[in-house]
C-alpha cells in the first residue's frame, strides 16, 4: 500500500513539473519563435520582444531588445556617416 502511494505522489509531481516547466518555456519558445522571423527577413524591422514569464526570462527578453536598438542606432550612424563621404 505504501509504495503504491509513493507512487502516486511520485507520477503527481512529474505532472506537476511537467506543466510547470510546459508553461515557462512557452515563453522562451514564443520569444525564440519571433527572433528567428526577425533574422530571416532582409531587413528587420526595428521592434522589441514581449516581455513575459519569469523575471529570468524577461531579463532575457529586454536584453534582447536594447541589443537591437543598439544595433538599429550604429546602422543609423553608418548610414549618416556613408552621406558625408
Amino acid at each position: 500500500m505504501g509504495a503504491g502511494v509513493a507512487a502516486l505522489v511520485a507520477l503527481l509531481s512529474i505532472a506537476l513539473l511537467w506543466l510547470f516547466l510546459r508553461h515557462e518555456l512557452s515563453f522562451l519558445t514564443q520569444s525564440s519563435e519571433l527572433i528567428g522571423q526577425l533574422s530571416n527577413s532582409k531587413k528587420a524591422v526595428l521592434r522589441g520582444i514581449p516581455l513575459s514569464g519569469s523575471p529570468e526570462i524577461r531579463q532575457l527578453q529586454d536584453s534582447f531588445n536594447r541589443l537591437q536598438q543598439h544595433l538599429a542606432s550604429d546602422e543609423q550612424t553608418l548610414l549618416e556617416d556613408k552621406h558625408l563621404y
